[in-house]
């Protein structure tokens, strides 16, 4: 035997506290499930956007992030050098670039404290592996020099 149409809607009348209760948690359900597949795809897009599939990051021995790396050896580096399969470039060096990461503390524009910026440095053949860097206005930092700020 089927319930009529006119009992639903009064036990919805007679409960509303309840009715609007369940009709915000289905909606609060429902944004939160947006919120997050807004969050996953853009991660997604971000981080295939980002980088070349070419590229290989090397990172010594107990690391599990860049910043904590603290570097490869050189000797470790002239090994990366000479593995088959890597890339070479118009003069027939490998490309393989050592690099280091380096939190520099600077002062905010307007003087109102200070930041931490992270810095990437690079090596002439770094830039070299990096066809997307393109310098706007200025000119490349020099090695050894005390250039940031």
């Amino acid at each position: 035997m089927a319930i009529p149409l006119s009992y639903n809607v009064r036990n919805l009348r007679l409960r509303k506290s309840l009715t609007v209760m369940t009709a915000l948690g289905i909606a609060l359900t429902v944004a939160t499930a947006v919120f997050i597949m807004a969050l996953l795809a853009g991660l997604g897009r971000a981080f295939a956007t980002t980088g070349d599939p070419l590229n290989v990051l090397m990172l010594r021995k107990g690391s599990d992030s860049e910043l904590a790396a603290g570097g490869v050896s050189r000797d470790a580096m002239q090994v990366l050098k000479d593995l088959p399969g890597v890339a070479k470039n118009s003069k027939g060096e490998p490309l393989v670039s050592g690099e280091d990461i380096l939190i520099v503390v600077m002062a905010r524009k307007g003087g109102t404290g200070e930041t931490n910026v992270t810095t990437r440095f690079l090596t002439p053949l770094g830039i070299e592996m990096r066809p997307k860097i393109h310098l706007t206005a200025g000119r490349w930092f020099t090695p050894g020099q005390r250039e940031v700020g």
